[in-house]
């Protein structure tokens, strides 16, 4: 049992890909020592499409999307997020999986992508 084992976890990229993120995130939160932190990188992106529009890399990551990440996750009748999911959406399956504080960053060398970081509080 990895309940309450580890000060950090670190995902890059994955979440959105899973045929069940709900539980892996919630997974990941059982994991986490209280006090500990979450750090989730995912493409910088809405959950609505129309607040897209005037993101010039929407379309490729939309195309990438619907060619590797929702193949991935539909191939196991999974949910079918794919990469542009969005912070809206992303925050709040973080929140339901239980973390606290969720803070969207930017990731310094990547305008294409958002650092969600999260605690785990004390209980």
């Amino acid at each position: 049992d990895w309940s309450d084992s580890f000060d950090y976890v670190l995902v890059w990229d994955a979440v959105h890909d899973l045929a069940d993120p709900e539980i892996a995130l919630r997974e990941i939160f059982r994991m986490i020592k209280p006090g500990g932190r979450f750090s989730m990188v995912d493409p910088r992106a809405h959950s609505e499409l129309a607040d897209n529009l005037e993101d010039p890399a929407a379309p490729i990551t939309y195309g990438c999307s619907l060619l590797h990440c929702l193949t991935l996750s539909l191939y196991h009748d999974g949910k079918g997020l794919g990469a542009m999911w969005g912070q809206e959406l992303a925050v709040q399956m973080l929140q339901e999986a239980g973390f606290a504080d969720v803070q969207i960053l930017d990731v310094s060398y990547s305008a294409s992508q958002l650092h969600f970081l999260c605690h785990k509080t004390y209980e």
